[in-house]
This record gives structure tokens, sequence and C-alpha cells, in this order.
């Protein structure tokens, strides 16, 4: 599933309300502050993770839990499906792609801020 326009657009505007975005980081990689970076998945997922504050690599991959946090969740999920050890960054990136309606969802809903 994909936002509509509209979806798109009240993100857009709730990220322009959040103070200390590190704007550094989105002009470091090319991409718009007011994007949000979530993971689209399937509306029959079972339950869902959100995070908050994505980091330079979630800003960098367009993708959330794809930093160091991120791959500990990612790395628990993989071994949870798939019952093996995660062999490597891309099988992490694959997990959460593909949804049935026992798997979980993968979202990040705020922008990146400065830290404290």
């Amino acid at each position: 599933m994909s936002l509509t326009p509209q979806q798109q657009e009240k993100f857009r505007a709730l990220a322009a309300e959040v103070e200390g975005i590190d704007v550094e980081v989105y002009e470091r990689f090319d991409r718009d502050p007011l994007e949000p970076i979530i993971g689209l998945a399937s509306r029959i997922c079972a339950s869902a993770f959100f995070g908050r504050d994505p980091g330079r690599d979630e800003v960098r991959h367009g993708e959330p839990f794809i930093g160091a946090g991120g791959q500990l969740v990612r790395k628990a999920l993989y071994e949870q499906l798939h019952g093996e050890k995660m062999p490597d960054f891309e099988a992490s990136r694959a997990v959460g792609e593909h949804f049935s309606g026992s798997t979980p969802c993968l979202t990040s809903l705020s922008a990146t801020r400065r830290g404290p």
C-alpha cells in the first residue's frame, strides 16, 4: 500500500511543525526533511512496530529501522520468521517487504531530530 496524496500532505504538515529536525542530515542525503520515512505494509499485518526520530541510516536509505538499533529489531524478526541467523544487510532490508496476516510491519513516523 502507498500513501494517498492527502495522507502525504498531512504527514508533511505534521513534519513542518516538528522542532529540531536535523536538516543537515537530510541535505547530506539529498532528501526532503518534510517527507516521512514510512515502511508501508499490508493493512492486515498482525502487529506493527513504530519508531520515532529516524537516524542518519534511515534517512540515507529512506527506510525505518535500518540503522544500528533497527538492525537489532530486524535481526530478531528475521530469526523468528526464518528460524536462522540473518545472513547480511540485504536480508535485513527484506524483512517486512512481504507481509501476511502474521507478519509484523515496520514503520517510523517522525522526522530525524537533532540530539538534546
